[in-house]
């Protein structure tokens, strides 16, 4: 990328190792990059904070790890001063049925940590598409 800051670089690397962790559940990881004030603005009530986007990995995570295969990464990712966006797509394989999805972020960066989110999708449409398709695969 062309005249990318090194404040931007450093908070798009930010978001890449968020995506690589959201994946695993390694919330340990999750807790150095996500700033202790944060607001995750699409989430349902109760789970806006940082308590709750732990809730909201580990059930993603959760549901993921009965996947026999899942690769989840960064299609478009770009940033301008403290924000950054990415559009995300995952795939999987569960029972011989493929899972698919697109959603794109845009996050809030500060003192180089995710401040706040909002995703385009939102997580009720995630969530029941990614229910969905588990339910069809048991």
């Amino acid at each position: 990328m062309e005249n990318v800051t090194s404040l931007e670089r450093q908070n798009m690397d930010t978001i890449l190792s968020l995506l690589q962790s959201f994946g695993t559940g390694d919330t340990e990881k999750l807790n150095e990059l996500i700033h202790d004030d944060f607001i995750n603005h699409n989430a349902p009530a109760g789970l806006q904070d940082k308590a709750g986007f732990y809730e909201i990995v580990k059930m993603v995570n959760g549901a993921f790890s009965s996947f026999d295969e899942l690769d989840l990464k960064p299609e478009h990712l770009f940033a301008k001063g403290d924000m950054v966006a990415m559009m995300d797509f995952g795939t999987g394989k569960r029972k011989g049925k493929v899972y698919t999805h697109k959603d794109i972020h845009i996050f809030k960066m500060k003192d180089g940590k995710m401040y706040e989110h909002w995703n385009s999708f939102g997580l009720p449409t995630q969530r029941d598409i990614l229910m969905n398709f588990l339910e069809e695969t048991n």
